[in-house]
């Protein structure tokens, strides 16, 4: 080997040790670093006459399999998050089985309060425990209707910012792919921008699922599961219809209809549907499909019990259209506006004290213009019976309404139930890919075993480089 060409190899060594240091040193530093992935040289052999080994580029070492399978997985956990922290409020909503917070309970409470009245129906303080516990009643009804509508309007507020953060992640990615555009292939430039993209396409998987295209220079296209297109060349625009909630009570039929929306180049189209993933999804069944399911079953309890009171046959002052002792907000139940109707349900006024009405109307009739001379309790007696009797509403099965409202709060129960455990599962998963995602991360004590290896090859060349210059200087020395 001449000394030119031993010259040349040392030189090469060297300054890929240095580059080779950068490197190790560049990984162990960003060890930890979330979306950083593994740096190392590729190397080729010398043309043109030059000796050793030359840089070919520098490459990323990321594991697009685990990478894909840790978003799927991200997006699986945000979407049980949501499922079981909406049906974990219902539950609390609703109560706990056998305890007095529930509906079931409130009334079983006003069938024995009315039952203890009938016994002695000149009694004051008796016929007071029935009214106050049918207010108890409506109370519940009321608040269970309100909670039902607030985590509507909380999905649509989280929806609402689903898609701003959507946007705002699919135009970051659109500049990342410009930039891409302009940087050298297999680049430390290249790299420091792809760990940026996996950490936004990380954080897109968490909203919902796409489909990931390689482009030119490491740019990426994304489409929806359904085939819309998301980003390539641009980012596409997603947006909410105008549906919010708000006063208006029951919603708009638009809202029982997609919600949104995505911009392309014929202009606004809905957005096709994407279910069982992310969080976009999950507030879009909350708010179309669980809670509206939720809502529809208490709103046709509290209309069954409203039918029940206003067929007496005891009530002889019940004539045409007038609401019985349970009304919508005064007024009659209208079978076509059932939305809602458990917020609405009220007292009728002719009995609460509170608006001018007489108790004792309990008794001898929701519209009495004065109590009876012979009292009794057949009317009140008649009110707890239809509590406790089976009966069939509108083709749904016989059931008693206390039965109907113990199977709602044993519903919420199994599906919360549900909704945790598999919460777990999405969870376990999740850290599952997590964990191999880190076997395959910066591993340090690997990385300080390249750098003893590297410092091992910069010392041989580094000698190299000593001997010939010694071998030149002796040479020199002899020509003079």
């Amino acid at each position: 080997m001449s000394l030119i060409s031993s010259l040349s190899q040392a030189m090469t060594g060297l300054a890929r040790s240095a580059k080779a240091a950068e490197l190790v040193a560049e990984n162990i530093a960003n060890a930890n670093k979330a979306g950083y992935a593994k740096r190392s040289l590729s190397l080729h052999g010398q043309t043109h006459g030059q000796d050793g080994l030359g840089i070919n580029a520098i490459v990323r070492q990321d594991n697009g399999l685990l990478l894909g399978e840790h978003q799927l997985a991200a997006g699986d956990r945000a979407y049980a998050k949501l499922k079981a922290g909406f049906y974990n409020a219902m539950r609390l909503t609703f109560g706990d089985v056998g305890s007095t917070s529930t509906l079931e309970a409130s009334l079983n409470k006003l069938e024995a309060d009315l039952r203890i009245a009938s016994v002695d129906p000149s009694d004051e303080n008796r016929l007071a425990s029935a009214f106050h516990a049918a207010q108890s009643v409506v109370q519940i009804f009321n608040k269970t209707g309100a909670a039902i509508q607030k985590q509507r309007e909380l999905a649509d507020h989280s929806l609402r910012q689903d898609i701003s953060l959507i946007n705002q992640t699919l135009s970051q990615l659109e500049t990342v792919n410009q930039k891409l555009s302009r940087t050298a292939p297999l680049s430390s430039q290249q790299a420091g921008l792809r760990d940026q993209q996996d950490l936004l396409l990380q954080d897109l998987a968490q909203f919902l699922p796409f489909k990931q295209i390689e482009r030119a220079h490491g740019a990426v296209a994304l489409y929806t599961v359904k085939g819309q297109i998301l980003l390539d060349s641009h980012a596409t625009e997603l947006a909410i219809s105008e549906t919010g909630f708000g006063q208006n009570w029951p919603p708009p039929p638009a809202v029982q209809s997609t919600q949104l929306q995505i911009k392309t180049g014929e202009g606004w189209q809905p957005i096709r549907p994407i279910s069982g993933a992310g969080s976009l999804s999950a507030t879009q069944d909350i708010s179309l499909k669980w809670a509206p399911n939720l809502q529809a079953q208490t709103d046709q309890l509290a209309f069954k019990l409203s039918q029940i009171f206003s067929s007496l046959t005891e009530d002889t002052s019940l004539h045409g259209d007038n609401p019985g002792l349970f009304t919508d907000l005064g007024g009659r139940i209208n079978a076509d506006r059932l939305e809602g109707l458990a917020s609405r349900l009220q007292i009728n006024a002719g009995v609460n004290p509170d608006q001018g009405g007489q108790i004792w109307r309990m008794r001898d009739g929701v519209y009495a213009e004065h109590p009876a001379e012979d009292i009794s309790g057949a009317l009140l007696a008649e009110m707890a019976d239809q509590l406790s009797m089976s009966q069939a509403l509108d083709g749904n099965p016989s059931t008693s309404i206390i039965k109907d409202a113990q199977m709602i709060t044993a519903q919420a129960h199994r599906l919360t139930n549900q909704a945790e455990e598999n919460l777990v599962t999405q969870q376990a998963y999740l850290t599952l890919t997590e964990t191999a995602l880190a076997a395959h991360s910066v591993d340090t004590d690997i990385e300080l075993q390249e750098l003893l290896q590297i410092e091992t090859a910069f010392a041989a060349n580094a000698k190299m480089l000593q001997t010939v210059d010694e071998m030149m200087q002796e040479i020199l020395r002899i020509g003079r």
